[in-house]
Parts: structure tokens; sequence; C-alpha cells
């Protein structure tokens, strides 16, 4: 699982976020439906603690320069001094 969710979140692949999100979310779905049955809450926290750092360092990468990346830490509500400004 771990090995295709790092295939789908890699940083290099030219994927646009629409179709990642979608791939994610339909093979994350599967995944959970085959093996709901079993005792795996404490798996899912872990993958998806893993999931959204990946998730993040996609994001990270695509707010290429400096000032992108501030510019969108300030609209999704950091303030100025934490966010770099």
């Amino acid at each position: 699982m771990k090995a295709y969710i790092k295939a789908l979140t890699s940083r290099s692949d030219g994927l646009g976020n629409d179709r990642r999100k979608k791939a994610l979310c339909q093979y994350i779905t599967g995944w959970v439906n085959y093996f709901k049955l079993a005792d795996m809450h404490e798996l899912l926290l872990r993958i998806d603690k893993w999931y959204r750092r990946r998730i993040r360092m996609v994001i990270w990468k695509q707010w290429k320069r400096i000032r992108t990346k501030w510019a969108n830490l300030v609209k999704l509500g950091v303030k100025n001094s934490k966010a770099g400004g």
C-alpha cells in the first residue's frame, strides 16, 4: 500500500492535483473496504499521518518560490510573522 501511495504522491510525476486526488481517493477507499473487517485502527492512524505528510510535501514542492510559499500560507490563515513575512 505504502509503495503505491508513494508512487502516486511523487513530486515529479506531473500529475495534476485533481487527478492525484481522484486516484488516491479511489485506491484508499478500495483498500479500506477490502480490509474493513480486520482490526486495523492503529495501522490506519499511522498511514494517515504518513499520507498527510506526503501530501504536504507535494504541495510544498509546487510552491517553488519563497514569495509563493508566503502568499499561500497567508491565504491559508497563517499570520504574517509566522509565514516569514
